[in-house]
């Protein structure tokens, strides 16, 4: 978990509220916090292999209805991104 933690932080400039990253503050948008309000983590391990995928569905504890999913995948060496709505978009 620790892993998935520090690369939610840098891919997506945020600032996590504890280790899990259960809560979060977007960095530069400090007037919103988000929630885990649904997900999950799956983990497989072989002999020579560690698959993780997390899901996680956040919302604006101000702002309900500012909403964002993601869903990655590591894949022995890095996270994938699968799935990312809403807050996790960028803008054109």
């Amino acid at each position: 978990m620790a892993d998935f933690v520090h690369w939610f932080e840098e891919a997506y400039s945020v600032q996590c509220e504890d280790e899990s990253c259960d809560a979060f503050t977007l960095i530069g948008d400090q007037t919103n916090t988000y929630v885990n309000q649904e997900g999950y983590m799956k983990q497989s391990s072989g002999f020579f292999t560690f698959d993780m995928e997390v899901r996680r569905l956040y919302r604006s504890v101000e702002e309900p209805e500012r909403v964002g999913t993601i869903e990655v995948r590591w894949n022995q060496d890095s996270f994938e991104i699968t799935e990312e709505t809403g807050i996790f978009v960028a803008s054109p």
